[in-house]
């Protein structure tokens, strides 16, 4: 009987030790459980995107709420910024990189896609599959996506595992 209780408290030790590992390996990644984009509430050409009037009180409508931002997929999150209703910004001063860090500056999105690990792998793969288009089935969004990958990225030109030569001067204005 005196040797169980002299066990029982080494065993409440090492029962502490494993909830306590357990639950530091859980929240040591994050767990995204959002695998589809945020629907912005508003959007250009709608009657309520036309009675707010106000560019700020726009942009801020289209802020991503935090609890759905930071558990969204890296996917998820991706196409949500490339429908960011404010990106075409990015074209409207002197150069692609003072557009590009006035978005960022402006939208939570973009913040977060560039935090993400995992961002250069999925507009990679994204970058691929429209490289593989002809020239004449590219849209915008592609060029727009092509220079999003260049400014977070930080690279000024590369070549795809395609072969595709991929340069700023490259692609369009």
């Amino acid at each position: 009987m005196r040797r169980r209780w002299k066990i029982a408290p080494f065993l409440l030790l090492i029962a502490c030790l494993f909830v306590a590992t357990i639950g530091e390996t859980e929240n040591a990644d994050p767990q995204y459980t959002i695998d589809t984009p945020y629907e912005y509430p508003i959007l250009p050409d709608t009657q309520e995107w036309i009675d707010l009037e106000n560019v700020v009180a726009l942009r801020e409508a289209c802020q991503i709420p935090e609890k759905i931002l930071h558990n969204m997929t890296t996917d998820a999150l991706f196409q949500t910024v490339i429908d960011y209703p404010f990106m075409v910004e990015m074209y409207a001063f002197d150069t692609i990189q003072i557009g590009y860090e006035t978005v960022r500056r402006r939208f939570n999105g973009l913040r977060e896609l560039e935090n993400r690990t995992d961002c250069i792998d999925v507009m990679m793969s994204y970058l691929q599959e429209s490289y593989s288009l002809d020239e004449s089935e590219r849209t915008l969004k592609d060029d727009e996506i092509e220079k999003l990958y260049f400014m977070i990225s930080g690279d000024s030109g590369s070549v795809l595992s395609s072969g595709y030569p991929i340069a700023l001067e490259n692609v369009g204005p």
